[in-house]
């Protein structure tokens, strides 16, 4: 039986978190964990909330144009910044993903990453998924490294990253990790370094 593509991200996520991240449950542990964390974030409680207004928005209005159109399209988003990742199936869908984000108040500047792929399964998120899971525990365990400032996603091999270094020199820790990672094809970041 042929899954949608909405049950192929959660199963692979599900897969890589050990829980049903999609479930009731797995969606309240991420708001937990986007509240707890946000005091410690760079971008401050504020800054958070607006990147969480700002990413509500743009999936109201995906959900609204295509309620499954833009099911594989990532969506990174700190500070204003957002960074698109993924596949559509159609050039349409490009268009309108791109369009959509750049119309949501708030939203600074849009980095389009996405990929028109009518033919990508759940073996390419289940592999992405592992990248991001890596990287993740990558630097969360280099204690060196602020990991709590970093939004990563990955599509087709490609790693993506946006977010705050404390100094140039965690930057390039962070990107050494990146580096390092089995199955990573290409590094596309969008880290700043904090100004003091």
């Amino acid at each position: 039986m042929k899954r949608s593509l909405p049950f192929a991200a959660c199963a692979a996520l599900a897969a890589v978190l050990g829980l049903s991240a999609c479930s009731p449950f797995g969606a309240l542990v991420g708001v937990g964990a986007t509240v707890g964390t946000a005091a410690v974030d760079e971008r401050g409680v504020s800054g958070t909330a607006s990147d969480v207004r700002i990413r509500a928005e743009v999936n109201a209005a995906w959900v609204k144009r295509d309620a499954f159109g833009f099911a594989g399209v990532g969506l990174l988003i700190h500070e204003g910044r957002v960074v698109l990742t993924g596949t559509v199936a159609d050039e349409g869908l490009h268009a309108d993903a791109v369009s959509l984000a750049r119309g949501v108040s708030g939203v600074n500047e849009v980095y389009d990453h996405v990929r028109v792929d009518p033919g990508s399964g759940l073996a390419d998120y289940t592999e992405d998924a592992g990248i991001v899971a890596s990287m993740r525990k990558g630097i969360l365990l280099d204690k060196s490294i602020t990991s709590l400032n970093y939004d990563i996603d990955a599509s087709n091999h490609v790693l993506y990253l946006i977010g705050i270094a404390q100094d140039a020199g965690e930057k390039q820790r962070v990107l050494a990790h990146a580096r390092a990672l089995s199955g990573v094809r290409q590094v596309v970041e969008y880290v700043r370094v904090k100004t003091p």
